[in-house]
This record gives structure tokens, sequence and C-alpha cells, in this order.
């Protein structure tokens, strides 16, 4: 049998090369030549199924979403929009491979390193971007602060989960220094979608655990949960109006005009949109706003009207699925378990967070960088109790 260090050491690159590969990325040849010839030698030489446990509710959802962005495209005969559509499937390569890696092997410990290495490094350059060079928004290793600021809150929550795996007292204390470091650098970013995604998706997610395990819980302790709850909504509310305030007010940019082209291509093609491959050059032609001004935009930042104006009827009805499945199935994982297990609940808020809220002021799974990150934790988030129970069971 293949050793199991090799595959803690692809693991802690996938994790560093998707969270710090920025600008210069080599996911394509990592997953070319390391991660397929990997899987393919396992499977030859262990003689075992490529097996993968993936709630079917999830599995489905991202499924009927793939076929809908494409028949879109297909029903219009746009093939430049059905590679589009093809492209953004691809971004969820990490979820499939991360979900073999942790499913198979004992990697979580590599996992979690690789997520301490990468956040110190962003977090530690965004601080010394603000105190030594004084930038207003600092943006760490990437070139916008929005993008750090998103990162960031897909990692959070499953810093906080390590918080609370962890038993070491100095572990806990790094992750206790690396979560209170990640909510500076996510206000120094001053990306109130990140904030308000984080503090939504942590609200949302406290709320369905209290439904969840409120005939296990004492008044005591429901009456503290309510409390710890509202708590972090008043932190998220703060937090956002803060960073509002330390943006001196700063306008949501031509958000509002945007909806409004986006709406008029989807009343002019109602049922499969004007194309994932041209809604830049629908915006900047014939559906031009009045008093339009900021260049190279190419979505109207809020996912839904994306789909609208792109795919129509057709792809919205493929979001919406992928929106209520993976939820559904999130909830069912969570109703499985007999105790709390944190990174379910990291899940969780991530989806709530990124996914939902997040996805109404920005674009999210059509991030080229971004999305694959959270397609990273995604996956590990649904798999990591897998191994030990299959290791159990054997």
């Amino acid at each position: 049998m293949l050793s199991n260090f090799l595959p803690k050491v692809i693991t802690f690159l996938l994790v560093v090369i998707l969270t710090l590969g920025y600008k210069y990325s080599i996911w394509s040849e990592f997953a070319l030549v390391v991660v397929i010839p990997f899987v393919l030698l396992e499977w030859k030489y262990c003689h075992k199924d490529l097996k993968l446990t993936i709630n079917r509710k999830i599995l489905w959802g991202f499924i009927l979403f793939s076929i809908l962005i494409i028949l879109a495209g297909a029903v219009n005969k746009d093939w430049p929009s059905v590679r589009k559509a093809y492209k953004y499937i691809t971004y969820a390569a990490p979820f499939f491979i991360c979900a073999y890696l942790v499913q198979r092997f004992d990697v979580e410990r590599s996992f979690r390193g690789a997520v301490a290495f990468a956040m110190l490094i962003l977090n530690g350059y965004g601080l010394y971007q603000w105190h030594i060079l004084h930038l207003p928004r600092i943006t760490s290793i990437f070139e916008s602060p929005n993008a750090l600021g998103m990162t960031l809150e897909l990692l959070v929550p499953f810093s906080i989960a390590f918080f609370f795996h962890e038993r070491k007292y100095w572990l806990k204390s790094i992750w206790g220094i690396i979560i209170v470091t990640s909510l500076i650098s996510i206000y120094l970013t001053g990306s109130r979608g990140s904030a308000l995604g984080l503090f939504a998706g942590v609200f949302a997610t406290c709320v369905i655990y209290l439904v969840r395990y409120k005939d296990a819980l004492t008044l005591k302790k429901k009456v503290i949960s309510i409390i710890l709850s509202l708590i972090i909504l008043l932190a998220g509310s703060i937090m956002v109006t803060g960073i509002n305030a330390y943006r001196d007010h700063a306008s949501g940019g031509e958000r509002a005009i945007m909806f409004e082209s986006s709406y008029r291509m989807w009343e002019d093609h109602k049922i499969s949109g004007v194309g994932m491959a041209h809604w830049k050059e629908n915006y900047y032609g014939p559906y031009r706003p009045k008093n339009q001004h900021e260049a190279n935009l190419d979505m109207p930042h809020d996912m839904i009207i994306y789909y609208m104006s792109t795919t129509g009827i057709i792809g919205t009805i493929g979001y919406g699925i992928y929106i209520f499945l993976t939820l559904a199935g999130l909830i069912q994982l969570i109703k499985q378990d007999k105790q709390l297990k944190y990174v379910h609940a990291a899940g969780l808020i991530i989806f709530i967070g990124y996914i939902m809220v997040h996805g109404l002021v920005d674009g999210t799974i059509i991030n080229t960088n971004i999305s694959k990150i959270y397609y990273l934790m995604f996956g590990y988030a649904i798999s990591n109790d897998i191994y030990s129970i299959r290791k159990d069971i054997s």
C-alpha cells in the first residue's frame, strides 16, 4: 500500500497552492501532473474502488445546476457560453479532490497545518501593509482587498472549528491568534460583503444548530445560546457599519444600474439569457445604462441577477436547485450528527455566508481564484469524519 506520507504532502500542497497561488497559479499543472497520476496509481496498486461518500442532495444539486447552465448556452447555440459554463464547472475540481484525500487517508493534521500556514502568511503580510506601508485597504498577496476579504471569510469558520477541536494549549493559542488577526484583516480590507457574509453565516448557523439540538439543551443553555447568537448578530452589524465608516461611506459603485441593465437583458431573453460569455458586451453595448462610467465590469455583482441575465429561466432554476439541494443536504448531515461537529457547522457557515449572502453583492462561485478555495473547504467540510468512520469499521 502507498505510504500515507505522500497523501499528506499532496494535501498540504493542495491547500497552499489554492490559497496562496493567486499570482503564480500552478493549480492546473499540479492537478494534472501530481493529483491525477497519484489517484490512478493508488487505484491500480491498492485495488480499491474510487468511491466518494457525498451527500446525494449536495451532489445532485451540483449536477443539475451544471447541466442547466450548459443547456442554456446550447439552446442559444452559443458555444462560447457553453465553454464558459464548462470552465465554471471545472472550478469545483478541488471539492472532489479534497473529498477523495480526506475520506481515503489520514490527512487531517496536514490539512489543518496548511490552513494555519496560509492564514499566517495572508494575515501577516496584510498587517504589514497596513502598519508599515500604510495602505488604507490591505490586499496581502492579492490584487484587490475584496479577494483577501473573501478568502478569509471562507477560512475563518474553519479556524474557529479547529480552535474548538484542539486539546493542546499552544495549538489552541495559535488558532486563537489566527482568528483575531483574521477578523482585524477583514476589517482592514474594507470588504463589507465579506464581513456581512461571515457574520450572517455564523448567525444563521447558530440558529439552525440551536433548533437542531434544542431537546438536548437545558433552559439555561438555550438562553445562553440565544444571547450569544444575538451578540454575533450585533457584532456583525457593528463591523459592517465600522467598515462603511472606515471607507468614508463609499457607495456600492454601479450596482443599481447594473441590476437595471441586467433585468432588461432578461426581459428580452427570458428563457436562456444573453449568454454567459456575453454579459459584458451587452452591458457596454445595447443595454448600456445612462451615467455608466466604470470600466471592465464583467458581471452585475449579484449571482441571481447574473444567472437571470446570462442563462435566463433555465440557468436561474439551476442555481435555485443548487442552493436548495445543497442547503437541504447540509441540514441532513447536521441532523445525522449525534454530537456537534464544528467542521460541518463551518461548511454551513461558508455556504450560507459566501454563496447565499455574499453572492447577493458580488461574484462568488464564478470567481476564478476564490471559488476554488470555497470548493476546497466545502469538500473538506462534508468529508471530515468519514475516514475515521471507515477506519473504525475496518
